[in-house]
């Protein structure tokens, strides 16, 4: 009638459908569902070919996790941990610059590359995140007094995303270590 065939505009549809499929599964195979920021198999791709393009010592890699999560599970329950999950990455998101890449490691570890950062810019992104946290929390007032432990590292030439996190883990635990609630170089 028209130049289309009876059978072309199922086909059409089906194609569509087969689609936006295929873009459901790659979000849902590199994006972190209860905190929607990439999840650790996609923040190594994404911060691999981020740290490939930044100048050797030009890219901090900071780490992160909430102070006490297993004692808020226990406490307040499950729910209540996601939630906190949830506003973490919330918070992160939103401090954040467009070239930044951010990633949910595992339970409360969240990780970050900063191309064009010092270490003394990283501790700064570090305390923005934490200061929104405090003001969200402030809000809800679910009496919940969450803070962040934060190791921080600049990559070192030659040295890829796996080495530099261990590093920045090295320096999160020194966080810990020396009492919580603060960033450690």
């Amino acid at each position: 009638a028209n130049g289309i065939e009876a059978w072309q505009l199922p086909l059409e549809r089906t194609e569509r459908k087969l689609h936006q499929s295929q873009r459901q599964l790659r979000f849902l195979a590199d994006t972190d569902t209860l905190t929607e920021v990439p999840n650790r198999r996609r923040f190594y791709e994404l911060a691999t070919k981020t740290l490939a393009l930044c100048a050797p010592g030009k890219a901090a890699i900071v780490m992160f996790d909430i102070d006490h999560f297993k004692h808020i599970n226990d406490r307040f329950g499950h729910a209540e941990g996601d939630e906190a999950l949830r506003e973490v990455a919330r918070c992160t998101r939103e401090t954040l610059r467009a070239q930044d890449v951010a990633g949910r490691i595992g339970g409360d570890e969240f990780a970050l590359l900063l191309p064009e950062t010092t270490v003394a810019e990283a501790f700064a992104v570090a305390s923005r995140v934490a200061q929104r946290l405090e003001v969200a929390q402030q809000a809800a007032q679910t009496g919940l007094q969450l803070s962040l432990s934060v190791g921080v590292v600049l990559a070192r030439k030659g040295e890829n995303i796996a080495d530099a996190l261990r590093r920045a883990d090295q320096a999160l635990y020194e966080a810990k270590r020396q009492g919580r609630s603060r960033a450690v170089a």
